[in-house]
């Protein structure tokens, strides 16, 4: 879902490996709290989101 927001957005986007559900717990329980549900779902299907602009994507 996230992944075609961003395609729609720009052409140039390059996303990396997403995050497993052990490494969303170990970042949980590394900072002490519980991370967003929709920062979650991002994770879960990227990690980095990258473009050629390092600060915009579109």
């Amino acid at each position: 879902m996230y992944k075609e927001l961003i395609l729609n957005l720009t052409n140039e986007a390059k996303f990396s490996i997403p995050v497993d559900s052990a490494m969303i717990s170990h970042a949980e329980t590394a900072l002490a709290v519980t991370l967003p549900e929709d920062l979650i779902n991002i994770l879960y299907e990227t990690n980095v989101v990258k473009g050629s602009d390092p600060f915009y994507l579109a």
